[in-house]
C-alpha cells in the first residue's frame, strides 16, 4: 500500500512540474482556463492521496503524534501524614 501511495504522490508532483510542457503544442491559442482546470485536477488528486495517507496513519494529524515535542516538567511531591 505504501509503495503505491508513494508512486501516486510522485506522479502527481511530476504532473505539476510538467504542466507547461503539456500545453506547449497549443501556444497559438489561449490555454489559461485549460491550465487552471489541469492544476485544479492535480490539486484534487493530491488532496485525495493525502486523505488516504491520513486514513492509513501516515500523516501526523492527531495530538498524540506530536507528544514527543511537548516539554516535560519535573513535579516535586512531598507527602506527610500519620499511619496507624
Amino acid at each position: 500500500e505504501h509503495g503505491i501511495l508513494g508512486y501516486c504522490l510522485t506522479s502527481i508532483f511530476g504532473q505539476f512540474s510538467r504542466m507547461s510542457t503539456a500545453f506547449a503544442p497549443f501556444k497559438a491559442i489561449d490555454t489559461t482556463l485549460h491550465k487552471l482546470a489541469y492544476f485544479a485536477l492535480c490539486m484534487v488528486s493530491l488532496a485525495y492521496m493525502l486523505y488516504h495517507a491520513s486514513g492509513m496513519g501516515l500523516l501526523p494529524t492527531s495530538s498524540g503524534d506530536w507528544i514527543a515535542y511537548i516539554p516535560t516538567t519535573d513535579i516535586a511531591e512531598h507527602a506527610s501524614g500519620v499511619l496507624n
